[in-house]
């Protein structure tokens, strides 16, 4: 399947562009969901990320940040097919797509995560009471989470010596640090 990838430079960047929409566009959803309920409470904006919070705080449905961002993540990876394909070493191309991918992943998994609890959970057959969590908290479950999946993500790499998946390794451990300093920041 990896060489999918490989022998058709639009595939890699698109499928990353359908996640990443669908990222932007879960979020928004969710950010609409938690506003209509009152028993889960965050600290600070319900975005994790400070680039976009602007954005998903006011519930833009288009936005500049993200528009740019999309056209120089898809830049960055027909770049370095290009680049990856005068030379006949798909390695590095492999693990940039992993990384941009699996960041991904994991981040769509936490909003269906958010979806099932604001959707299901919350009301008279699911959560009673109130909680609150600090943006402190909030930070390093999240930066947990992608350390976690580093672990998953490794062993799979280790499994399959798959650049793809170190890429992926990579990738969730850089946003897992980010989360973490930000955390340390609170």
């Amino acid at each position: 399947m990896i060489t999918y990838f490989v022998d058709n430079f639009w595939l890699g960047p698109l499928l990353w562009s359908i996640l990443y929409i669908s990222d932007y566009s879960f979020t928004i959803a969710c950010a609409k969901m938690y506003r209509q309920q009152s028993i889960i409470v965050f600290e600070g904006s319900f975005e994790l990320n400070p680039i976009f919070q602007k954005d998903i705080d006011s519930l833009k449905i288009v936005s500049s940040r993200f528009l740019l961002i999309l056209v120089i993540g898809i830049g960055i990876l027909l770049f370095i097919w290009f680049l990856n394909s005068t030379i006949s070493d798909w390695n590095l191309y492999l693990f940039a797509l992993g990384s941009f991918i699996f960041g991904e992943l994991v981040i769509h998994m936490r909003h269906l995560q958010n979806w099932f609890l604001y959707r299901y959970a919350i009301g008279s057959n699911g959560i009673q009471g109130h909680i609150e969590y600090s943006r402190k908290i909030i930070l390093r479950r999240s930066a947990l989470e992608m350390f976690l999946f580093t672990i998953l993500l490794f062993i799979v790499f280790a499994l399959t010596f798959q650049w793809f998946f170190l890429g992926g390794t990579c990738g969730c451990l850089s946003n897992a640090i980010n989360q973490y300093r930000l955390a340390l920041k609170k």
